[in-house]
């Protein structure tokens, strides 16, 4: 009869003494499990905010853009457009770089609607002008859409 008890209690036995020595290993497991979730979800916040505020830059660059003068020459169209699609650009990359694919959608087809940018045969500077800024009122109005759905994600 001593035998059969010798079996179970050896067995419990060994499974203590084995959890003793493993708990400090899930204790430290788990904790660190828990570390990196937060520390991502912080990574997340912070790349959010990062975002948010490299958008807002951008559209603010933009509001300076449409609140320019109306440049005098053909020159100085040639350079406020060189402006534009500079700013273009790097919003398009800021997207990008983000990883907001329906957001650089929504952004890139801002030129595709509404009235056509400036067309060639077109002499007069003002109806330049007016092409540009639609097309720059259209990529303003995306960009605020933009920004306004990420202000709720946040909150």
């Amino acid at each position: 009869m001593h035998t059969l008890l010798v079996i179970p209690v050896a067995s419990l036995a060994s499974v203590t003494v084995v959890r003793l020595f493993m708990s400090p290993f899930l204790v430290y497991k788990n904790r660190d499990a828990e570390a990196r979730r937060a520390e991502e979800a912080l990574k997340k916040r912070h790349t959010h905010e990062e975002m948010c505020s490299d958008l807002g830059d951008l559209y603010a660059e933009a509001a300076d853009l449409r609140n320019e003068e109306v440049p005098p020459s053909e020159a100085y169209l040639d350079a406020w457009v060189n402006r534009f699609n500079s700013w273009r650009e790097r919003t398009l990359d800021t997207l990008v770089e983000f990883g907001m694919p329906a957001e650089y959608a929504l952004f890139q087809n801002a030129d595709a609607s509404g009235r056509r940018p400036v067309r060639l045969s077109v002499t007069n500077i003002s109806d330049q002008v007016e092409a540009y800024d639609a097309i720059l009122d259209r990529h303003q109005i995306a960009l605020q859409k933009i920004l306004e759905n990420f202000a709720k994600a946040l909150s």
